[in-house]
This record gives structure tokens, sequence and C-alpha cells, in this order.
């Protein structure tokens, strides 16, 4: 069953700055969205309206995913 998640990246004031929604099976596909992103700016996978991680790219390419804060709101 697909589910609506969302990939939020944010502005360098803390604000939502960009919001990608798709459907997906799972959030794989959060990482080949972020991907397009810049390497350094985070970006926040939510599942409708629960955070699930934060994603990180660095500059060598490599990932990083840490845990959402559990008082993070929208």
């Amino acid at each position: 069953m697909r589910k609506a998640y969302q990939l939020l990246f944010s502005d360098h004031c803390g604000d939502a700055a960009k919001i990608v929604r798709f459907d997906s099976d799972d959030g794989h596909e959060a990482f080949s969205l972020a991907q397009r992103e810049t390497p350094g700016r985070a970006g926040e996978l939510w599942l409708d309206d629960q955070p699930l991680c934060r994603l990180t790219r660095d500059e060598d390419d490599v990932w990083s995913i840490h845990p959402a804060l559990p008082s993070q709101t929208r």
C-alpha cells in the first residue's frame, strides 16, 4: 500500500524552504529525491504528520541518517 511521504528541506533560518511530497510503498525514494539537493543540505523525512528521520549527505557523497527529534512539528 502506497503511503504519503514528505521530504522537508530547511532554509538557513530553520524554516521549511522546500517540501517534496511523494507516494511510495516505503521511504526509500527519499534518497533519490535528496540526492538532487546540494550536499550538506539536511532533509527531514515525514510519513503523514510523523517525523521519521533526518537525512544529510556530505561533500564526499556519504549519507547519514539521524533520528527524528521527538518535539519536531511542521
